[in-house]
């Protein structure tokens, strides 16, 4: 049966090479919509790809600005912590000078007999003792 079919066809006066050019053309276009279904799926992946590397950089930049501000903070506690270093060893100073001054200074003389003594008592003596 077949080869009667086949018989008939080959009999026929039809131009079989343009079944072929038909069949090669449809192969091209089948080859040429699975690449191109390829490709943009390859550039959505690409696409996707991006946009995370794009949150990644952000999310770094985030992260830079955090540590940025703790150094700023750290650097600013550090200035604090320095002035009041600087403060106290200042009136560690002024302490070790006035005691130094207040060592060096001559006894005063106490009078003797108690009139005397009530006047000297009531005397301002210029200092803030």
């Amino acid at each position: 049966m077949l080869a009667s079919i086949l018989t008939r066809i080959a009999a026929s006066a039809v131009p079989w090479h343009l079944f072929g050019l038909a069949a090669a053309g449809l192969a091209l276009t089948t080859a040429v919509a699975f690449h191109i279904v390829t490709v943009t799926r390859l550039e959505a992946a690409v696409a996707r790809a991006q946009v995370a590397q794009a949150e990644a950089l952000a999310d770094i930049a985030r992260r830079d600005a955090q540590i940025g501000e703790l150094e700023r903070a750290i650097a600013t506690q550090n200035t604090v912590v320095a002035r009041m270093q600087a403060d106290g060893q200042v009136r560690a100073r002024r302490a070790d000078v006035a005691a130094k001054r207040e060592l060096s200074r001559p006894p005063t003389p106490v009078p003797q007999d108690v009139a005397a003594l009530n006047v000297w008592i009531r005397q301002p003596t210029g200092d803030a003792r």
